[in-house]
């Protein structure tokens, strides 16, 4: 410690936050109701989902029946998103 440091204020390293764009991303591609921006980000979207319903039935045991129906209804959703994306995407 010199005779300067007493007169500076102490300003420690700036470190910036980490980037959450990734999550941030994905978590607005699963929120819209077509389909993402990329091929490789709706692929993204579509392995989330999967992933999410399966724990939500893993973990809820819903009736078979009632799991079997939001499965595919979801399926259907995701498929009509691939479609409508793949012509938006072979633009590109």
């Amino acid at each position: 410690m010199n005779a300067n440091d007493l007169h500076t204020a102490h300003r420690p390293e700036h470190r910036p936050a980490p980037s959450t764009s990734g999550l941030h991303d994905l978590f607005v591609d699963s929120c819209r109701l077509g389909p993402a921006p990329t091929r490789a980000r709706e692929g993204a979207v579509i392995i989330a989902t999967v992933v999410l319903i399966a724990l939500v039935v893993v973990l809820l045991q819903p009736p078979l029946l009632l799991a079997a129906i939001v499965t595919g209804v979801v399926a259907v959703h995701l498929a009509v998103r691939w479609v409508l994306g793949t012509r938006k995407w072979g633009r590109s």
